[in-house]
């Protein structure tokens, strides 16, 4: 595990601080995460409950619930991937997790409690691989069209559309954004851009 402090500047009516810690896990770290599975569920559950409230009559259909157990399923089996929490006074208030190869990454999933969105936590995750995982030069998402949250956050961070599709994906139900990862002192972090092929 890894430990990163992130400050981040918070605009409401005025500035103040608010820290995270940013924790990195492996498959190697199965027992540890299983311990905080339970939060990153809650946090699970109540970021996509809200992204599509409006599109389930009822609560979280069961499938939905079903991936994130997948997700965890896919981590303990594989070396590519790597999952990243920000926590905030040893609470659980966001996740990622990457699909890496050698010099790209996929966001698998992002998750943030929605009490602590647009307080630059998803920013702070995101850009977490530029630490976890300084090789990787490029990297891509894709997210439901139903989800209108998402595209705006991530054109925010630089990420642009693209065709990136996983092949078992519609392009009428999804749309891909993809990211080149430069050392820029500009922005910051990245710098706009299309990756030609992942």
């Amino acid at each position: 595990m890894k430990r990163l402090i992130f400050l981040l500047a918070i605009i409401t009516l005025g500035m103040r601080a608010t820290a995270i810690t940013l924790t990195k896990y492996d498959n190697h770290d199965a027992p540890t995460i299983c311990e905080i599975v339970p939060s990153m569920k809650s946090v699970y559950i109540d970021a996509f409950g809200q992204v599509y409230k409006d599109h389930w009559a009822g609560p979280l259909e069961e499938s939905f619930v079903q991936y994130f157990d997948d997700y965890f399923d896919k981590l303990e089996q594989s070396h590519n991937m790597l999952l990243v929490v920000a926590e905030k006074n040893g609470q659980v208030v966001g996740w990622i997790l990457f699909l890496c190869s050698e010099r790209s990454a996929i966001i698998d999933i992002l998750c943030v409690d929605p009490s602590f969105q647009q307080q630059g936590v998803g920013k702070a995750l995101v850009s977490s691989i530029k630490e976890y995982a300084p090789d990787v030069k490029s990297v891509a998402v894709v997210t439901q069209k139903i989800n209108t949250m998402s595209p705006f956050f991530y054109e925010r961070l630089g990420f642009v559309k693209t065709n990136f599709l996983y092949d078992d994906h519609s392009a009428d139900e999804v749309q891909g954004y993809e990211l080149i990862i430069e050392d820029s002192p500009n922005t910051g972090i990245y710098t706009c851009g299309v990756i030609s092929h992942f």
